[in-house]
């Protein structure tokens, strides 16, 4: 039963709850949880390096988790949100620039029809598209204008 003691071990508690937070970044919108998970892995590996001098004890441990989350996102997150997000100063969707859309052909990846919601590719992903028509899948479709994230689209060739 001496294998069961690992799981106790701090080191690997912090580890694996920072490994947890990480992944729980993909479930939540902002960019926050994955610097609790950094924090966590580096309470796991302080800890770990001098647990061989002194025992560190479990208010220390939330101290430097604390220390550690607070100060990761201070000083990474507008780094990482740049590099993951890219340059966000032109101001967002808004900045839209109606002769990006206007005119270019997109591939229908789920039928639309009037009223409804249906998706289409354009520049590398996937869109939400309206039309007055049914426009079936794999058809192309030609884009009228933009409503935030919804491409309004028509037939192509009409």
């Amino acid at each position: 039963m001496d294998w069961l003691s690992n799981f106790t071990d701090p080191f690997f508690l912090w580890m694996v709850a920072g490994i947890v937070l990480i992944f729980l970044e993909f479930s939540f919108p902002g960019f926050i949880v994955v610097f609790f998970g950094i924090g966590a892995i580096l309470t796991a590996i302080i800890t770990q390096l001098v647990s061989g001098f002194v025992t560190v004890g479990f208010t220390a441990q939330m101290i430097m988790f604390t220390a550690f989350s607070v100060l990761s996102l201070i000083f990474l997150r507008k780094y990482a949100k740049r590099m993951f997000y890219g340059d966000q100063q032109s101001g967002g969707l808004n900045d839209f620039n109606e002769d990006d859309f206007t005119g270019k052909t997109v591939k229908v990846s789920k039928e639309i029809k009037p009223g409804l919601i249906g998706k289409v590719e354009f520049q590398g992903s996937v869109w939400n598209a309206e039309s007055s028509e049914r426009i079936k899948e794999g058809e192309y479709a030609e884009i009228i204008s933009h409503k935030n994230l919804t491409l309004i689209v028509k037939k192509a060739g009409k």
